[in-house]
């Protein structure tokens, strides 16, 4: 059985370049994380921003547009809670440190699983897609 852990949300936000809100780096304890991509603007923002985040997560219902609101749980191998949080945008980077770990993603009430292993100097990018979802979120 997966062990859980709680830890308190906490995020910052930063003017942009053109005096409107960035995008907000937020924690679920140490780990830091950033979510969107609801509109082109925010799906670039946080593709020039992935430098430093080891796991990009992309969230596809099966006709491949984006979904929001997508529940991410990431597990040690040992079965630890390290991250937890739900998504704003189809897009989720996370700064993970270098090891193996369970990604459990839920969305509607059907959930995918999957290994992931983050290296020091690579980052992990995966498309997380439900097949039976047919919302279309984003």
């Amino acid at each position: 059985m997966l062990s859980m852990a709680r830890a308190q949300g906490s995020e910052r936000n930063d003017e942009g370049e053109n005096g409107r809100a960035a995008l907000a780096e937020k924690r679920f304890g140490d780990i830091r994380y950033m979510s969107g991509g609801a509109d082109r603007e925010e799906q670039i923002a946080l593709l020039d921003a992935t430098r430093g985040y080891g796991l990009c997560l992309a969230y596809l219902n099966r006709f491949g547009a984006g979904l929001a609101g997508v529940e991410t749980r990431i597990y040690r191998v040992s079965g630890r809670l390290v991250f937890h949080a739900v998504s704003s945008g189809p897009l989720l980077l996370v700064r993970l440190q270098a090891g193996s770990y369970w990604i459990i993603a839920n969305s509607g009430g059907e959930a995918v699983a999957m290994p992931v292993t983050i290296h020091s100097r690579m980052r992990a990018a995966r498309q997380v897609r439900w097949l039976r979802t047919t919302r279309l979120q984003v």
